[in-house]
This record gives structure tokens, sequence and C-alpha cells, in this order.
């Protein structure tokens, strides 16, 4: 590939992914582009035609394949969003799920109800 521009690279990794049947490939190959590229999205939108080292897009590459592979976004990353915080996950990890965060609301308004109840100090 000689032009290594944004756009370029971009649109290159969307169709991979979509051959890959990979859902919203635009929209992660953008993310995974932005991740390597340390900018927003936005700004990738806007500044389509900046250039891309090769180092860069040999690690962009590398997500992609992983992606195209089946590999979560967040296990690509390496972090993964829990509880409004970030976590690092690995391969010995298992990845937070949203339906976790909904038990711990439901413990939180247990505990809470029976502080007020019975006036436990914690």
């Amino acid at each position: 590939m000689t032009d290594t521009s944004v756009r370029k690279i971009h649109n290159f990794a969307s169709n991979l992914l979509k051959l890959r049947n990979i859902g919203r490939p635009r929209h992660e190959a953008r993310l995974i582009l932005s991740k390597v590229l340390k900018k927003n999205c936005l700004s990738l939108l806007i500044n389509k035609n900046i250039f891309i080292s090769q180092k860069k897009l040999k690690k962009f590459f590398k997500m992609i394949y992983f992606r195209c592979h089946g590999k979560p976004i967040s296990r690509i990353y390496g972090v993964k969003e829990f509880y409004s915080r970030k976590f690092l996950i690995n391969k010995f990890t298992l990845d937070p799920r949203p339906d976790s965060e909904i038990i711990i609301e439901t413990i939180k308004h247990f505990i809470f109800k029976l502080k007020k109840k019975k006036k436990l100090k914690f």
C-alpha cells in the first residue's frame, strides 16, 4: 500500500472488517485508528489526509487482524470500562459484564435500606 493517508487506511481496514462480517466496520476501524494515532475520532474525520508512519501502520493492521478474527476491541486494547472505571484486562482475566453493574446497584440499594432500617454501620 503506497498511500498511507488516514482516509485510505481507514477505507481499506473498513472493507477488511466488512468482509469478515464485523458489525459497524467503519466505526470499529475508526476506533482502532484513533487508539493507534492517539487522536479522537472527530480529529480523524477532519484530518483525513494526514499520513501514518510505518510503525503505527503496522500496529494498526495488527489490531485490525485481531478484530477480523473476532477478538473484541476491549481485548485488543487491554482495557474494559466497568462501573464508570477502567480496568486492565488480559488473557488471564474475565471481562466485566454489564449485567454485573445491575447486581452491584441492587446490592447497594439493599445495603442502603438495611443501614437505614437497622442503623448499620460500615
